[in-house]
């Protein structure tokens, strides 16, 4: 099931949260409930994709081009009132148990490495391009120089491009 509404602007953060309880599915976006629909469970027996969607073969397609930061995939559907509050405090942690968290800080481990329990580490389908600044970081910052080995806000999300080409 496809769902789609709300309308994100380009070239800022936007907290998506896709939430799927007793065959309903809610979009989130920016803390406002954006679309509802009947879906289906999502345990679909494939590998989870993360910026990308698979075709009815099972292969990757619909490959994402923008920034990600912070995925998690949690055990129970969150309350609206707590998609609200993380939006507004830009929380990129989990809130409570996980099945899932994926950080993307690691200079020299696995690129998307979850730090969930389940230690379910990611492998990029499509080209991570770089490391770049998450939503805690200010628009006019000089992130080009900065070091990741020394700045805690750098390097936590990931800038995914549908082919290799970088302008």
């Amino acid at each position: 099931q496809q769902l789609s509404g709300g309308q994100a602007s380009l070239k800022e953060w936007h907290h998506a949260v896709g939430c799927c309880e007793e065959g309903r599915l809610r979009l989130y976006l920016d803390g406002r409930l954006v679309a509802e629909g009947e879906g289906a469970d999502l345990a679909g027996g494939g590998p989870l994709r993360l910026g990308a969607l698979a075709d009815e073969g099972g292969h990757t397609c619909a490959l994402f081009t923008g920034d990600l930061c912070g995925p998690t995939l949690y055990e129970q559907p969150l309350a609206a009132a707590a998609i609200q509050t993380r939006w507004q405090e830009q929380d990129t942690d989990p809130a409570g148990v996980c099945a899932g968290h994926w950080k993307f800080d690691h200079q020299h481990g696995p690129p998307c490495r979850d730090v969930s329990v389940y230690g379910r580490h990611g492998q990029p389908v499509n080209y991570p391009i770089r490391m770049v600044p998450g939503p805690r970081r200010s628009a006019d910052s000089d992130w080009h120089t900065d070091d990741p080995a020394v700045d805690p806000d750098f390097g936590y999300a990931i800038r995914l491009m549908a082919d290799a080409l970088v302008d």
